[in-house]
């Protein structure tokens, strides 16, 4: 559980996940039929396809998490 700052949801180490490529499904391709596609976290936050910092560097962490435990991250998505 991780709480933040309503009025400020910038995370300070959010650069250090900044430039992984995830594989997110976003809304608008589930909605369309269209596939999951990697995506930079940085892009991603910036374009608010994820919400805010905080929110992609716990996305980030988890990505790293699951990648050093094995799993292949062709397989591995974020559904947003």
């Amino acid at each position: 559980e991780h709480f933040v700052d309503p009025t400020d949801k910038s995370h300070p180490k959010f650069e250090t996940v900044a430039n992984l490529q995830v594989q997110l499904y976003t809304a608008t391709n589930q909605m369309s039929g269209e596939s999951a596609r990697f995506v930079r976290l940085g892009d991603a936050v910036s374009s608010k396809l994820i919400n805010n910092e905080t929110l992609g560097y716990f996305i980030g962490r988890i990505y790293l998490f699951m990648t050093k435990v094995g799993i292949d991250k062709n397989r591995l998505r974020f559904r947003q």
